[in-house]
């Protein structure tokens, strides 16, 4: 957290709907934290609300690493988005193009890759 974020949670003007202030540091605190190495053969995201438009979340990337620091190897992807721009595939690199996953909600399948 940067100085200026730091003295806006304590400045009561800066911060007039929280309930308090050590309530707005908690959650400003544990927003986003990532948990050191996680385990598991399941990772989900779910993206719930956008910074500032009501109907648009974007996403630059998500970039998994095993415990080693290498990619580990996708077996599925799946979304159930809307509307996409793009393919599931980008964050995978060029070698694993030869598929790609459908975005509509209506067709809803796993791929294996």
């Amino acid at each position: 957290m940067n100085q200026q974020e730091d003295d806006c949670l304590n400045n009561s003007s800066c911060n007039n709907n929280a309930v308090n202030n050590e309530l707005g540091r908690q959650e400003w605190d544990n927003f986003g934290e990532i948990p050191e190495l996680p385990t598991g053969q399941t990772l989900r995201f779910e993206l719930l609300s956008p910074w500032d438009d009501p109907t648009y979340i974007g996403l630059g990337r998500i970039e998994i690493f095993n415990s080693q620091g290498e990619r580990p190897s996708i077996i599925n992807t799946f979304t159930n988005s809307l509307e996409n721009y793009g393919n599931l595939f980008n964050l995978f690199g060029e070698e694993r193009q030869q598929q790609r996953p459908s975005t509509s909600p209506l067709i809803n399948k796993k791929v294996k890759i």
